[in-house]
This record gives C-alpha cells, sequence and structure tokens, in this order.
C-alpha cells in the first residue's frame, strides 16, 4: 500500500464527493466515522467505471497488460469475485487468469492487490 500511496487511492475512493467536506484533524471522531463509512461502506464518492463495451474481466486484463494500477484499482473495487477471475486464452489448457499475466510481467503490486482481492490464486 505504501507503493500506490494515498494520493492515487483517494482518487479512485473520493473522486466526488458528492457535496460531502472531507473531515480534517481537528474534526470530531463522529464526523470522521461518517465520513469513513460513506467512502468504504456506501462507496459514496467512488469514481465511475469508464464506458466500455468489454466486461470488467476483460477490462481488467487490458489494464493488467498496460500495467495502469490506477484503472486495475477502480475495476477490483467495482468487480465481483465472478468478474475478477475472467480468463483468457483458449481452452482449459491455455486458458489464464489476470493474475497469470500480472505474474508475468512482474508485477507485484498488483500481484498483491488481486491477492487481496480474493483471486484464485490455485487456478
Amino acid at each position: 500500500m505504501s507503493f500506490i500511496g494515498n494520493e492515487i487511492l483517494n482518487s479512485v475512493w473520493e473522486e466526488s464527493s458528492q457535496g460531502w467536506t472531507k473531515p480534517s484533524a481537528d474534526s470530531t471522531r463522529e464526523k470522521k466515522e461518517q465520513w469513513i463509512h460513506a467512502k468504504y461502506e456506501q462507496e459514496l464518492f467512488l469514481a465511475p467505471l469508464p464506458c466500455t463495451e468489454l466486461s470488467l474481466g476483460q477490462h481488467l486484463l487490458w489494464a493488467t497488460t498496460d500495467e495502469d494500477l490506477w484503472t486495475a484499482i477502480l475495476l477490483l473495487v467495482h468487480g465481483s469475485w465472478d468478474e475478477v477471475k475472467e480468463t483468457f486464452g483458449e481452452g482449459d489448457r491455455d486458458s489464464h487468469t489476470v493474475l497469470h499475466l500480472t505474474c508475468r510481467k512482474g508485477n507485484v503490486v498488483l500481484a498483491q492487490l488481486l491477492i487481496w482481492y480474493r483471486v484464485d490464486v490455485m487456478a
């Protein structure tokens, strides 16, 4: 998470404040808790998915190929487990997951994110 940093994560999770004001260090605990619940549980400020004809899983494969960390994070946040486990390639023997592609590219940061988002490490 230190590699990704707050700037990238907040640009995904706080893209649109919906009229809310982000609490400051001096804000009450109650205001901070309200913000956290709105941000992470209700996902009120989350950046929208880009318009594309690709499925979320296919878009994640492209983001991984391009090593586009911001888009990959956005897709993981919006995606379900079924969408994240989408494969590419022909047949069972040649089928690969986004985790395979990430490991092939040597992207440790994205590989860790995928594991946190419960991709099938046994695929």
